[in-house]
């Protein structure tokens, strides 16, 4: 979602280049606007690991499901506590889920599900604990992967500052060149079109960006968008 901000409100950050601007010009005189677009990216590295997987078991009765499930569940907090993850903290577990149903031939089965989420700093930790699960599917634990790892910055508002400025700094810039180009005069100060910080993955080949949801990879690309409109004169 845009944020419209003004010169005001933005302050220092984009109080330079405007003191000749803010002259006033009678409405008369303005013969158009000109609107540009300033970007900019800086590579950072990820603090964040989040990833989600369900452990399912099933078996011929209540009892016999209860058991496994345990079992499961036993070697999945093992893999945590060996990764120095805390419950609550790094990871939750949400309730299990009881059910049953028949077969065609009238049988019952009994399954039980459970989901797990990590969501922690540890991203080494994290990590091992992601390539260790493909032991226990060798062993015979039925786990299911919501989605891939995901990789996410914690706080991006100073890095989300610090792009805004240069991003505004390069809009003037071609404010500038523009001017200089074309002989237009812009006047006032500008409204400004903040579009807020966007990643992506520094090594996806489809460049594809995200927001909340993180990326595939740990290395990203932060960049922040601004869009200029100002009046203008000739």
């Amino acid at each position: 979602m845009s944020k419209v901000l003004s010169s005001i409100i933005l302050g220092s950050c984009i109080f330079v280049g405007f003191a000749f601007h803010n002259v006033y010009v009678p409405s008369s005189r303005h013969t158009g606007s000109l609107n540009v677009d300033g970007v900019a990216e800086q590579e950072v590295k990820a603090d964040l690991f989040g990833w989600e997987f369900s452990v399912t078991t099933i078996g011929d009765t209540e009892n016999d499901v209860k058991e496994q499930h345990k079992k499961a569940s036993s070697e999945i907090s093992a893999l945590f506590e060996k990764a120095g993850m805390i419950k609550g903290e790094d990871y939750h577990i949400r309730p299990k889920h009881l059910s049953r149903s028949k077969t065609d031939a009238g049988k019952d089965v009994y399954q039980i599900g459970q989901s797990f989420s990590i969501l922690t700093q540890k991203i080494s930790a994290a990590e091992q604990i992601y390539k260790s699960t493909e032991k226990l599917v060798e062993a015979g634990v039925s786990i299911e992967n919501g989605q891939s790892p995901r990789y996410q910055i914690k706080d991006s508002k100073d890095l989300e500052k610090l792009l805004c400025i240069k991003a505004i700094a390069n809009a003037e810039e071609k404010v500038r060149q523009l001017e200089k180009s074309t002989g237009i005069q812009t006047i006032g100060a500008p409204t400004i079109y903040w579009y807020g910080v966007d990643f992506r993955d520094a090594n996806a080949a489809d460049g594809r960006s995200y927001y909340w949801c993180g990326g595939e990879h740990s290395d990203q690309i932060a960049s922040v968008k601004v869009s200029y409109s100002y009046h203008t004169i000739k």
